[in-house]
């Protein structure tokens, strides 16, 4: 969503939304992808869009929307690393890294660590919470709304050092 706002591109938003669909229909049986693709062909027509144009730029992957405001390089895709660096947030590639290890690692340490422990668990919670309040503030807010998750966020980094703290003294 932060791209598609620091983009400002109905075009932009609008192959996030076709893409979808296409990556989508992958899922279902032959009859229900072309009943999906067929909704799509006339959605184009509709609209005035080069069908076969859209198609062959967005079944590439999910990330295939984005082709027109990142660079793919020499590379097959467009990488949620990719997206991170063009929104200039890489610390969101490497949460995203420490989240997912637990599906994706294939060590005891990896599949274990991220619940079996206070700490990791208090580490998931904040990241959680880091998320919700940057989420939250990619919608228009009031001044008001916008001070309070300040508020919540510097009491959240306040837990987290206190709780730290407790962690070190044992």
């Amino acid at each position: 969503m932060k791209v598609i706002k620091k983009e400002e591109n109905a075009r932009l938003l609008e192959n996030w939304f076709l893409c979808s669909l296409i990556v989508g229909s992958k899922k279902y049986d032959k009859d229900n992808q072309d009943k999906i693709l067929g909704i799509l062909e006339q959605y184009c027509q509709d609209n005035d869009i080069d069908y076969l144009e859209t198609y062959a730029l967005l079944r590439e992957g999910e990330n295939s929307w984005l082709s027109t405001v990142i660079e793919k390089a020499n590379k097959q895709r467009i990488s949620f690393k990719d997206v991170c660096n063009h929104i200039s947030e890489s610390e969101v590639y490497n949460d995203f890294q420490d989240a997912s290890s637990f599906v994706h690692g294939q060590d005891a340490i990896s599949k274990m660590q991220p619940f079996s422990f206070y700490a990791s668990i208090c580490d998931k919670f904040y990241t959680m919470m880091s998320y919700i309040f940057k989420a939250i503030k990619l919608y228009p807010i009031t001044e008001e709304m916008a001070k309070e998750i300040d508020h919540l966020e510097v009491e959240l980094a306040e837990l987290m050092n206190k709780y730290k703290e407790c962690l070190d003294e044992i």
